[in-house]
Parts: structure tokens; sequence; C-alpha cells
């Protein structure tokens, strides 16, 4: 195609030196010469006449033989257990928050995985898990040290 192709009627058109007037089919992707019997679009007045096009334009966008295919976003949402487990395990509330911090992780860490991607939290479930276990290795120390402080009864 000798001409730089244009943007008319919505379309893009291109002509050779031979005055073959092609356009691109968006549809399948490819160059097709034009037929006034066959399509419902012209191209420019100028090109009829057979005059060059006088006005410059970009190059069309070329795809890759693949039509363009719509996206769909989907909204991932973080998931409510995975909070409550970093909420609670922060608070500890006499431990036993450290205990509910642990249950609320692991259950929200297996709903996230499980999920496929629609939600997110997983690395909040998994401070909530760690923090709870810290809690719950704190209130283990203190029995001990209660324990082994405490008057021997009998004794």
């Amino acid at each position: 195609m000798s001409q730089q192709p244009v943007h008319h009627n919505g379309m893009w058109w291109s002509r050779d030196s031979s005055g073959l007037v092609s356009f691109y089919d968006d549809r399948e992707s490819a160059w097709k010469p034009w037929d006034p019997k066959a399509t419902q679009v012209s191209p420019p007045v100028e090109w009829a006449q057979g005059q060059p096009v006088a006005y410059p334009s970009a190059s069309p966008q070329y795809g890759g033989g693949y039509p363009q295919q719509p996206v769909y976003v989907v909204q991932n949402s973080t998931n409510g257990m995975a909070i409550a487990s970093l909420v609670l395990g922060i608070m500890w509330l006499w431990w036993l928050g450290s205990i509910l911090a642990l249950i609320f992780g692991y259950v929200g860490k297996s709903q996230i995985d499980r999920s496929g991607g629609q939600q997110s939290g997983r690395g909040m479930a998994i401070a909530g898990i760690v923090l709870g276990w810290i809690g719950v290795a704190i209130l283990v120390l203190f029995i001990v040290l209660v324990v082994a402080v405490s008057p021997q009864a009998g004794v």
C-alpha cells in the first residue's frame, strides 16, 4: 500500500499505486479490497475522484489476529475473619483475644485460599495467627511462673 492509510467514516482506508482502494476490516483484522457494490461505506471522496487525500492521519492499530475480548473486573474484598484475627491478636483481651485470633485467623486463611482470588487479606490472617500464638505462649509462660512462684500446698 503506497499511500499512508487514512481514517474516514469510522474505518481505515488505503490506496496502492495502481489505484486499488482497500479498507481495514476490524472483525477479521485484515485489509480487504473495497467493492462499492458489496460494502455500505465509501472511501474518502478524493479517492473516488482519483485524487490523493490531502490530510494526514495516524496509522491504524493492527490487532494480533485476535479480536479484543471484554475485560470483566471483579473487585475482591478483604476477608472479615482475617481482619478480626489481626485486631484480636493485637488487643489480646486477657488472652481470650489470642485464642480467638488463632481461630479466626485459620478460618479466614482457609476461606481466602478457597476463594480463588476473590478475597484478600491472607497476610492479615497470618499476622493474626502469629500474634495469637505469641499470646498463647505468653499465657503458658505466665501459668508456669505462677505455679513456680506459688507456695507449695501441703509441704
